[in-house]
């Protein structure tokens, strides 16, 4: 194991440049649709569609592997009854 501080530091570099692309993304991706746009729109159509497409069964799978049952973060719902609450 790691100590605490050497972890926290390993996870707000990680934040950092997850950040710093993330907003790369944000000011690129406009104009890279925008200069495809200026060429056709239907092919501009179709590049937003398959990236789409495309990042649905990557984020499905991302979302699949942090909430998996033996995930240490998964979520246990519980409902509230007359009973009492229990676990669904």
């Amino acid at each position: 194991m790691l100590p605490l501080n050497i972890l926290s530091h390993i996870v707000s570099e990680l934040n950092s440049q997850m950040r710093r692309i993330d907003l790369f993304c944000k000011l690129v991706g406009p104009l890279a649709i925008a200069l495809v746009d200026g060429y056709s729109t239907r092919v501009a159509i179709l590049v937003v569609l398959s990236m789409t497409a495309m990042s649905a069964g990557v984020e499905y799978f991302a979302i699949a592997q942090v909430a998996s049952p033996l995930s240490i973060i998964s979520v246990t719902v519980f409902t509230n009854s007359s009973v009492g609450l229990q676990k669904c």
